[in-house]
C-alpha cells in the first residue's frame, strides 16, 4: 500500500455488536492519515458484502490528487 491522507474527514470509533470498530466520518477540519490498497472489482464487490449498513462506500479524493474508495458513517 501507498501512504495518503484524506482531508475533510475525522477517525473514530463504532460499537457494533458490542465491539468497536474503525469509522471515518466528515468534520470540516479533520485529516485522517491512511494507506491507499489497489483491488480488483471483484475483491471490492467482496468487501461491499462484508460491510455492514453502517458503512457507506463513497468516492474522495485524497490529499496527493488521487481518486479512492473509502467507507465512511
Amino acid at each position: 500500500g501507498r501512504p495518503d491522507r484524506l482531508a475533510g474527514f475525522r477517525r473514530s470509533t463504532i460499537r457494533l455488536g458490542g465491539n468497536e470498530y474503525p469509522i471515518i466520518h466528515p468534520a470540516a477540519d479533520g485529516m485522517v492519515d491512511g494507506v491507499v490498497l489497489e483491488v480488483t472489482p471483484a475483491e471490492l464487490r467482496r468487501i461491499d458484502a462484508y460491510e455492514t449498513s453502517a458503512y457507506r462506500r463513497t468516492r474522495v479524493r485524497l490529499v496527493s490528487g488521487m481518486e479512492a474508495w473509502v467507507y465512511r458513517a
